[in-house]
Formats: structure tokens, sequence, C-alpha cells
């Protein structure tokens, strides 16, 4: 991992030219003002350049309606070139993930996995920041 950026979220990190985020496990659902605050550090590390991310998920809580905005709203494009979701075997984050795709419906590609090896083959096969 290089160097890596932390909030009340999560880690964050850019690795061989992928955004990483591993989610820390929380006890309330995710308000807009973290994702915010999320999205400056994905922004920080993305330098300019739409990025592929894998996004760990697992220990999720849930996202209000403002978080899921501000991951997949205008401007999520700028920052997510695509995005792999991993869920592993927990079903609130699947839920989530599978409201961000069908309800948010992102202006990026999205997927969830089970496993980080999974999200990262899938993203690195969409190709690298230009």
């Amino acid at each position: 991992m290089n160097q890596s950026i932390e909030n009340d979220v999560g880690v964050f990190w850019l690795e061989d030219g992928m955004l990483r985020c591993m989610v820390k496990p929380a006890d309330a659902v995710q308000s807009r003002d973290q994702a915010e605050d999320s999205m400056r550090i994905f922004r920080q590390l993305a330098a300019g350049h739409p990025h592929p991310a894998v996004i760990d998920i697992s220990a999720a809580k849930g996202l209000s309606r403002e978080a899921r905005n501000a991951y997949s709203g205008p401007g999520a494009e700028d920052v997510f070139a695509s995005a792999g979701l991993v869920v592993a075997s927990s079903m609130i984050a699947r839920a989530i993930g599978n409201f961000v795709i069908n309800v948010s419906k992102p202006p990026f590609p999205l997927r969830l996995f089970d496993n980080v090896d999974d999200a990262l083959a899938w993203t690195r096969g969409l190709g690298r920041p230009s």
C-alpha cells in the first residue's frame, strides 16, 4: 500500500493507478458530510483524472440518500472511471451496493464482488486512467 489517508469512513490510497478504500466498521449510516469528506480524499488521490476504484464496503452499515448522491452524483465521473464494490458475505453491504447501482445509477461502470481479487481483475480490465 502506498501512502494512505484516513477519515471516519475508511482508509484510502492509490495503488498501481487504482483508487482503493477499505471502509471501517460503523455504528451508524454514513452521512452526507462523511461522504463529501471521502470524495474530497478520492479527488485528492485522483489528481484530476478519473481512476478505476476498488472499494471494500463489507463493513458498511448504510448510506444516507445524500451520501449515495455524493458518491454517484454530478462530478463522480471526474473521480471514478469505474468502481468495483467488495461486499464479501455481508447482506447489508450487498443491499447498499445494489441500491447504489439500481437507484442512484452512477455515471460510471459499477459492479459488486465477493472478494477483492475479482474486483481488482474486473476494474483493471476496464482500462487505466488517461
